[in-house]
C-alpha cells in the first residue's frame, strides 16, 4: 500500500492536504525544527502490534529521545507510561484539541506554547476530526500523523504504509538521528 490517497475512499479533505513524507529523515529534520512539539499518544496504541513490540513503546522511545512531553488520552497509556516510570500528561483527547487551538495556552512543558503536535495512536475517525479542527482552528499550529495510513487533515502526514516499512520508520526515527 503506497497511495498517497486517503485510505477511506469516501473522504474529502478540502483543498489543503497534508504534505506526504516520504523520506523518514524529513521527519527528524521537522522534529529538530520545532522548539516545543508534543506527542499525543491514543488508545490504539496500546493494541497496535509491530514486529512483537507495541506501538506505545516506539512512541515512548522517540518521546525519550527528542525529549517531546506526552499527552496520553486514555487509561492504558497513561499506565504503561507509569510502569516505565516516565511521566505523562493524561488529557481527555477533546480537551487537548480546545487546549493546542489556544493560542495563549502555554503549554504542558517549560518549552511554551507547542509550536508541532504529533499524534499517533487514536482511532482514524477520532484524528481525523481533531485535525480537521485544528486545521481551521489553530494557524498558529503545525500538526503531524505518525500513523500507517496517509491522514490528510494533518499538515505533515506518512504515506499509506505497510506494518513492516511503519516499524522502520518508527525505529529510525526513534534513534535520534
Amino acid at each position: 500500500m503506497t497511495s498517497h490517497g486517503s485510505w477511506m475512499r469516501a473522504e474529502i479533505a478540502g483543498p489543503k492536504k497534508a504534505v506526504v513524507i516520504n523520506k523518514t529523515e524529513v521527519v527528524t529534520a521537522l522534529l529538530k525544527r520545532f522548539r516545543s512539539p508534543v506527542l499525543i499518544i491514543g488508545s490504539r496504541s496500546t493494541e497496535i502490534e509491530l514486529n512483537g513490540g507495541k506501538l506505545i513503546s516506539y512512541l515512548a522511545r522517540i518521546a525519550e529521545v527528542w525529549k517531546i512531553p506526552v499527552v496520553t488520552t486514555n487509561r492504558s497509556a497513561s499506565l504503561y507510561f507509569a510502569e516505565i516510570r516516565r511521566h505523562s500528561f493524561p488529557i481527555p483527547v477533546i480537551e487537548i484539541a480546545n487546549l493546542l487551538s489556544d493560542p495563549g495556552w502555554k503549554g504542558i512543558s517549560e518549552n511554551g506554547t507547542p509550536d508541532l503536535a504529533i499524534f499517533s495512536g487514536l482511532p482514524y475517525s477520532m484524528e481525523w476530526t481533531l485535525l480537521s479542527g485544528l486545521k481551521h482552528f489553530a494557524p498558529h499550529l503545525k500538526t503531524l500523523s505518525l500513523e500507517y495510513g496517509y491522514e490528510p487533515q494533518a499538515d505533515y502526514s506518512l504515506p499509506n504504509l505497510d506494518m513492516n516499512k511503519f516499524h522502520e520508520i518508527l525505529s529510525f526515527i526513534g534513534r535520534g538521528e
